[in-house]
């Protein structure tokens, strides 16, 4: 038996493809409408950032990383210098550990108990082979 195919070519009448058209043109009208508030908002807090970058660039104090002073403490520090230890974070969860520097440890007085805040920054070593193609 031979495979028979059938198609049904259909020619939309003219207020057919107008009907299409003003719908197309309307909701592209709804989109244009939407994007002033969002681009307002988008925009409101573009200048809130760079309002908050530039207070915090004229409050920030660089610091030795010889000692730690007391006068500093609830400041935006700016820190510079090696970080070498060999402690080894690890996360029994997920059975992962690795060599880490730790960069910053502090108690931070925002919270009503205080937390104990730490920053690492993880050594990476990749080892990158090639493989014949």
């Amino acid at each position: 038996m031979a495979y028979t195919e059938t198609r049904e070519i259909q020619n939309p009448n003219w207020l057919s493809r107008m009907g299409g058209a003003v719908k197309g043109m309307a909701v592209g009208a709804i989109l244009f409408l939407i994007a002033f508030p969002v681009l307002f908002w988008n925009e409101g807090r573009a200048v809130k950032t760079a309002q908050g970058l530039s207070e915090g660039a004229e409050a920030v104090v660089s610091v030795g990383i010889d000692k730690v002073e007391s006068e500093n403490e609830g400041k935006l520090v700016h820190v510079s210098g090696k970080a070498d230890t060999k402690e080894t974070l690890s996360d029994a969860a997920f059975g992962v550990s690795a060599t880490a520097s730790m960069l910053y440890l502090t108690r931070t007085p925002t919270s009503a108990l205080g937390s104990l805040t730490a920053l690492f920054k993880f050594n990476v070593h990749l080892n990158l082979h090639s493989f014949p193609a």
